[in-house]
């Protein structure tokens, strides 16, 4: 068994450590007897920890690859539709299929829609047929003169692991697109 330590040296050293301005430390080990430095690096600390701050849950949908790979692949988008749809799922609210204003916090209209993505009404209002005419999203009518809501189909993409009300899962079940892989979500359990 060889001995690790055969080749070291003994040298006596320095460390210092030295903070500028800016909140950073330099920190170095010289050799005692050349003052040459041995190793020298820069330190950042902070007051709190990095990463995500405690007790916050980071916001993500789920975009379900294999069904999201067939769309591509089948170039069922236009660069518009897709721009459009991606911008929609922004505003899915949690545990449900349907696109909220965060403003006012009621399920979001045609204008809403343009206020938030952008664009000619004529232009978002033929995406957003054309959308739902291939079944990525869906518009929900509750008769004449009432607001529309629209849903994003949740087998392409959602935000929550549950559904509030597992009949949403039914609302593309008549749709033109047929996902590659049918999901399903269990229904949201009360705390």
């Amino acid at each position: 068994m060889s001995n690790h330590l055969s080749n070291s040296i003994e040298k006596t050293v320095l460390f210092t450590e030295e903070k500028v301005k800016s909140g950073k430390k330099y920190n170095a080990i010289y050799d005692k007897e050349t003052g040459e430095v041995l190793k020298d690096w820069w330190v950042e600390e902070h007051d709190s920890p990095s990463g995500r701050p405690a007790n916050k849950t980071p916001h993500f949908v789920k975009m379900y690859r294999s069904n999201w790979k067939d769309i591509i692949s089948k170039k069922l988008f236009t660069p518009y539709e897709q721009y459009l749809f991606t911008s929609l799922l922004a505003f899915v609210k949690w545990d449900t299929v349907y696109a909220v204003n965060p403003s006012t916090k009621n399920y979001m209209s045609e204008n809403d829609i343009i206020k938030m993505c952008g664009g000619s009404r004529t232009h978002i209002r033929s995406v957003l047929g054309s959308l739902c005419k291939k079944g990525f999203i869906k518009r929900i009518s509750y008769g004449q003169g009432k607001r529309s809501r629209f849903a994003v189909n949740p087998n392409i993409a959602y935000f929550g692991n549950t559904m509030l009300d597992p009949a949403m899962n039914t609302l593309f079940d008549d749709c033109a697109f047929i996902p590659e892989v049918p999901l399903t979500y269990r229904k949201t359990q009360k705390k």
